[in-house]
């Protein structure tokens, strides 16, 4: 846990970060109690926009894709996007991770947070020789979660903020 948190306040990539610019100020640990789904480790920050907070589950290892802990942490997931603030982020801080889709991941997330809107995101998504198949796969395994969290199939719009946070 300690060098997810040393990861984390020095904004290092890999492990999730709270938005560029965004100081940390407090550190939380297995906060459920207090209605935290994303309990693990919770990173209060502020910035000249205000206050962010970084939520994550941790885990040793973590498959995305079709199993219990998965939909479980979609679903952690889930409950904090629907209350989340414009610059927080959550989502699940690995151990040991699969380079190749983590990566396609980590793109994912970024093009979704610096794509104008929705459209422009899954325009840049379905665009064959600029986004991966590694990247569809990816995105196509985050809708399935959120599909089975949510309980009905989310839209597109919906899918976009969401992975604007998701970290």
């Amino acid at each position: 846990a300690s060098s997810i948190i040393q990861k984390i306040r020095s904004q290092s990539s890999g492990t999730g970060q709270l938005p560029s610019g965004t100081t940390s100020i407090a550190v939380k640990f297995q906060r459920a109690f207090e209605g935290s789904p994303l309990d693990d480790v919770i990173v209060l920050g502020t910035s000249m926009g205000g206050r962010a907070t970084l939520s994550l589950q941790v885990k040793r290892t973590f498959t995305f894709g079709d199993n219990e802990l998965f939909y479980e942490v979609m679903a952690q997931c889930w409950e904090t996007y629907k209350n989340a603030e414009s610059q927080d982020r959550f989502g699940v801080a690995i151990a040991t991770t699969t380079s190749r889709f983590e990566q396609a991941g980590r793109n994912v997330l970024a093009w979704a947070r610096q794509s104008a809107n929705f459209t422009d995101f899954f325009r840049r998504i379905e665009t064959k020789k600029l986004a991966s198949d590694g990247m569809r796969t990816f995105l196509k395994v985050i809708r399935d979660g959120l599909d089975s969290s949510a309980g009905v199939a989310v839209d597109n719009e919906v899918v976009w903020k969401f992975l604007r946070h998701f970290v």
